[in-house]
Order: C-alpha cells, then structure tokens, then sequence
C-alpha cells in the first residue's frame, strides 16, 4: 500500500511538470489557461504592447544626480529634498493623498507640519518609475513640461544655456519644484534662496550658495561634465533626470517575461486579468505602450479633494496651462510601472487602493456622488481636508470624462475586477 502512494505521487509530479529540451523543468497548463494564452495572443499583437528588458546605466551623471536628490540643502529651508516625497521605500512618493512640502519634517508618510508656514500641496506626489524613458515626453500632471521632437515647452521661458542642456521632459522637470514657495523654496524672504521672484536668479542662488560652495559638488560635476567649467541649473537637472531615469527603472516583470514568451510568468487570475484589461476594462484606451501609458491627458471623473485653507477649491488640470475649456480636468496618464507599490492613486492621492481604482472605473458616477474622507487619510494634516460636492462641479467633471464607456459604466463582474488587480500587481519586479 505505501508502495502504491509513492507511485501515484510519482505520476502526480510527472503528470504536472515536463521538460522542454533544454532540460528546463516546465509546468503543464491547465486546457482554460492555454485557451487563454491564444486569446491574449492575438489581443497583445493587436495593442502593440511590448516589454521593458533594458537594464540600468549608472556612471559620474548619475553619481551626482544621487547626491542632488538626497540634498536638503537644495531647498530654501535645507529641510526637504527630493525623497522627501518621493522616497524609494514608498513607491517613490510618500503614502500621502497631498504632499507636504517646506517647514515640515520627517519623510514619506512620516512628514509632518510644524507650523502654519508648511503648506498641504494640492497634488499628489507622483512616482518616478521609468519616467526617463524616450516615450515619455511629459512632465507634471498638467503636461506643462513637455519635450517632443526635440522641441522643450515649459511653463516659463528657460535661457538657452540652460534649456541645452535638458535632454528630457523630465530633466526639466526636476529643476521646478526648487521655484515653488510652497515645495522646496519656501516663503519670499524667508530664506536666502527666496530674495527674488525671478526663475534665474533664484537657479543662480542655488548654484552660487548651496551647490558650487561645496567642495564635493565641485568632484561631482567635474567628473560628470570633464570639458565644462562653468556650471548653470540646466547641469542639475540634467544630472537628477539621468539618475531617476537609472535609479528607477523598471523592467524584467513577470509581465514583461509574459509579453516576451513565457506563459507560466503570470497565473490563471492574471491571466485573465490582462484580457480584462485589453477589453471590456478599457484600460488599453490610455495605458498603452512599453510603459503603460498613451502620454496624453484624459479626464476620468476623479472626485477633487483639498486642504482648507487652499484658495482654490477646484483643480481644472490641463485647462489651467493651457486655459482652454476643452482641457477642463485633463490630467496626465499615469505609466503603471510598479503600480501596486506607489498607493494612493490619482493626481490628489485621493483613491487609497488598486482595489477601489478599479470600483471607481467601474461605476464613476457613483464614486464621485459617494465619495468621502477617510479619517487615516485626514490624520496625516493639521488642516481640515475637504471633498468638493458642488453638483455643478460634480456634474461638469462626469460629463468631462472623455471615454464614452466610462461614463456608462463598465460593469465588471467582482471575478473581472479581482483578475484585474491581480495582473496589475504582475506589473512589478
């Protein structure tokens, strides 16, 4: 008898798994699943996706870079850096719905406001993963840093000398939280950076009295830049976008090895997941691409949440750069690279989970009648955080969504949802 149960857990084994004939141990797929690796077949040549293989480049660019996002002394205060909101131990943001900015301390979901003079950004934090990339050709959620074909758009006009030397929307973009008062600058006056409200002037404070003065900023940016001898701002951001484009790249995801061949890199939910994903979810319509995004601004009924003492109680997103109606709540496509680290979700961080994303798509009228605060999400701020239920606003922002499907409702059965989150956590390494 025990001879027998050997033998049938023998055949058991022998019945799941095979070798191919590199003598690599293969699992067998169950008849649904193989029908479901010819379906997404065909839907994965139809989209065009593709995976993300290449590996990182690290060298005296992106050396100086590391220390310029870890510097404190970057900002006007010398109390908050670049991964002070956009810590690598959380997603590359910090875990808050709106971000903190100068006159707080700590990091990540740790930072906190000391006095009045710290101000609750309206705006979500936003990861940094694989923002480098060529596709990507837009900075900020408003999109109003851009760079496509070469060419640089950017909210103010930048001189010559310095746009030059920005290769990337995002090399541009690093350079623009050091003007905002209320991010790293800090108040007019307050500060030794903040004397001036001309964009150059505060750039050239920085150069000449947190940057050039020290002396291992000097070996850094010989060693990045060995035929320069004059350093601007456009050097900084050059540097920072190099090392975020190195430092936070994703690639290699069981996805990516899905897309690439290897059918057992995802499971059966994920599987089916992906489907969803490429059809009845609607997901492809914006996240298309090596990076899962279509670079472009959609507006997808996101209920608009702000701190109290916010003198705008509405964020229009694109129309504010560009002031055309048209453009009204338009924000950037987010890639989902590593989408399952970098909660919450949305421009004002107002969704805390992939779970409730995907209940928000699936019904956006009721998410936005429904909404409310939640009190871990009000915990983090001294001032009251306030959801806008302005029936105009409410009604402008639903009729504003710009795929008709989404305004209909997509009626995912709970299954549809669960495979759909499923495959989303796939997305990270």
């Amino acid at each position: 008898m025990y001879l027998l149960q050997i033998i049938i857990i023998m055949i058991s084994i022998l019945i799941l798994t095979s070798c191919n004939d590199s003598g690599i141990e293969e699992v067998k797929l169950s008849p649904a699943e193989v029908q479901t690796d010819r379906r997404l077949n065909g839907l994965i040549r139809e989209s065009g996706l593709v995976a993300v293989n290449n590996s990182a480049q690290f060298n005296n660019l992106t050396e100086l870079g590391k220390k310029l996002f870890n510097d404190k002394n970057l900002s006007g205060n010398r109390d908050i850096s670049c991964s002070s909101c956009h810590d690598p131990n959380f997603g590359t943001s910090d875990s808050l719905a709106l971000s903190i900015g100068t006159g707080a301390t700590g990091e990540g979901p740790n930072r906190v406001q000391i006095n009045s003079n710290s101000k609750t950004i309206r705006r979500h934090s936003p990861q940094l993963f694989n923002l480098g990339q060529d596709e990507q050709e837009m900075a900020f959620y408003d999109g109003r840093v851009q760079m496509r074909n070469g060419i640089l758009t950017t909210p103010v006009s930048i001189n010559a000398n310095i746009s030059s030397l920005l290769t990337s929307a995002l090399d541009a973009q690093t350079i623009f939280p050091l003007l905002s008062n209320d991010e790293m600058l800090g108040q007019l006056n307050s500060n030794d950076l903040a004397t001036s409200s001309d964009n150059h002037t505060i750039w050239d404070n920085i150069m000449s009295r947190r940057v050039l003065i020290d002396t291992d900023y000097l070996t850094l940016l010989q060693s990045a830049y060995p035929t320069t001898q004059t350093y601007n701002i456009g050097h900084i951001g050059r540097a920072l976008g190099e090392f975020i484009k190195n430092e936070f790249l994703v690639s290699n995801t069981p996805y990516d090895k899905y897309i690439l061949g290897d059918t057992s890199a995802l499971n059966l939910s994920q599987k089916r997941g992906l489907e969803v994903f490429l059809t009845r979810g609607q997901c492809i319509q914006c996240h298309s691409g090596p990076n899962l995004t279509d670079n472009q601004l959609h507006s997808v009924g996101v209920p608009h949440i702000y701190p109290s003492l916010s003198s705008n109680s509405d964020d229009t997103g694109r129309e504010e750069v560009t002031g055309l109606s048209s453009d009204r709540y338009r924000f950037k496509t987010p890639g989902l690279r590593n989408i399952s680290k970098t909660s919450p979700f949305m421009h004002n961080g107002s969704i805390k989970t992939l779970e409730d994303v995907v209940n928000h798509y699936n019904n956006i009228g009721n998410s936005l009648s429904n909404y409310q605060i939640s009190p871990d999400l009000q915990a983090s701020y001294q001032e009251e955080i306030l959801v806008d239920k302005n029936f105009a606003r409410q009604t402008n922002r639903f009729n504003a969504i710009d795929n008709r499907r989404l305004r209909s409702g997509l009626n995912l059965s709970s299954q549809e949802r669960t495979d759909l989150v499923n495959f989303m956590k796939s997305l990270s390494n």
